[in-house]
């Protein structure tokens, strides 16, 4: 699969997938939930604000933990030579 995935890359897609990673980065979620959230809040969906708030907000937390728990080395990018 890897192999695969290697062969058919291009810039343009290596563009495009970092852009898209940047969207689950904490930077920007900090931004995009409150202005979700607030967007659907005085829409009149104050559930589905609440939902999503918890969600993300739960989410962070979860992966926090696990993150702690499991506390592993992070692998090296590169096989050292």
């Amino acid at each position: 699969m890897g192999g695969a995935l290697a062969r058919n890359r291009s810039e343009g897609l290596s563009e495009t997938m970092a852009i898209l990673t940047q969207l689950g980065d904490q930077r920007f979620l900090a931004l995009a939930t409150p202005a979700v959230a607030l967007t659907l809040w005085f829409s009149r969906h104050h559930v589905s604000a609440l939902l999503f708030a918890g969600s993300v907000v739960g989410g962070f937390g979860l992966s926090s933990l696990m993150k702690i728990a499991v506390a592993r080395a992070r692998p090296d990018l590169w096989v050292a030579l």
